[in-house]
């Protein structure tokens, strides 16, 4: 379960979602258009005001001064949190926009608004350091999509963009419709089967990897990779200390078996290789944006049919 998605989390720490990249001194003056910013004054103990201006009407400007965050000891890495965060999400909505959490030492961001202003102002709030709440973790994936700012974001992403772009996918969507047809077709004439075993999971492994270009040696380990990657941006507790063994497995798998010469020709990561082979990326960022498309090829795809299946067979 990546939490991430829906609760992030700020603070002056490299176990932060985001860092603030401006002096204390730069903050005390900026004219700041969320309210995201001024959690840090509250965090570091500074009691100097945070100039805070509408600028959608352009009004006169207010002055907050020892501003009081609420706190929660919610800990959204606990076993009943990532098995049904959503009751936590609203307890951390409704105690406010951001919300100091007490057992991990940052701060969350409950509510879309401010985590949009995060996630598009990569000036006050970088990912460079890492993504995750643990040291090995953010070393790990540093260099990866998730792990980068502009410039070197933009230089990822757009390697990867063309193969993802509208025009593209809609190119591929008479071949996808036909094989998960003849797979679900497969599927009934047994005349029952598991939904999230047989289908959920089975379809992102047998479609969307060949999609991407992977070759098939290891493709039956990625779902379990896959699986652990929420854990490994957890705090350093015992569920991520057992998913470390997970990250050394796949990038080793990325770096031995998935070379250029093995790779499917046309898939999306197969177009990273030839990035390199061209020159428009180094060749030590093959494998980190390699584990760009396979962790949220299998973590995300597989949770999107898995949920709608589960409410479907609930008893809720």
């Amino acid at each position: 379960m990546n939490v991430m998605a829906h609760a992030h989390w700020v603070g002056p720490s490299r176990f932060s979602r985001f860092r603030l990249r401006s002096t204390a001194a730069e903050r005390r003056s900026r004219i700041y258009r969320a309210d995201a910013h001024a959690v840090f004054r509250h965090i570091a103990g500074r009691a100097y005001s945070v100039h805070v201006t509408d600028l959608r009407t352009e009004r006169a400007s207010v002055t907050i001064t020892n501003l009081a965050l609420p706190s929660s000891d919610i800990d959204l890495f606990s076993d009943e949190a990532l098995a049904d965060p959503y009751p936590v999400y609203k307890q951390l909505r409704d105690l406010g926009p951001l919300v100091e959490l007490t057992q991990h030492g940052v701060v969350a961001l409950s509510r879309h608004a401010q985590v949009v202003d995060a996630l598009t102002d990569s000036q006050t709030f970088s990912s460079a350091d890492g993504v995750g709440l643990n040291d090995l973790s953010n070393s790990a994936f540093q260099g990866t999509l998730i792990g980068s700012d502009p410039p070197e974001h933009t230089r990822w992403r757009a390697v990867l963009a063309e193969r993802l772009a509208p025009r593209s996918l809609r190119e591929l969507k008479t071949d996808v419709v036909t094989r998960v047809d003849e797979y679900v077709a497969d599927l009934v004439s047994r005349g029952s089967f598991d939904a999230i075993a047989d289908l959920a999971r089975a379809v992102p492994v047998a479609v969307v990897l060949d999609l991407l270009g992977f070759p098939q040696e290891g493709r039956d380990q990625l779902l379990g990779w896959a699986e652990r990657f929420g854990d490994i941006n957890g705090p350093a507790n015992d569920r991520m200390r057992a998913a470390l063994p997970a990250v050394d497995e796949l990038f080793g798998w990325l770096a031995t078996t998935c070379t250029r010469d093995r790779m499917i020709p046309g898939g999306f990561a197969t177009t990273i290789h030839e990035a390199a082979e061209r020159g428009d990326i180094p060749e030590d960022a093959v494998v980190p944006l390699m584990s760009s498309y396979a962790l949220p090829a299998m973590d995300t795809t597989i949770s999107a049919r898995q949920r709608p299946m589960g409410w479907c067979t609930s008893d809720r």
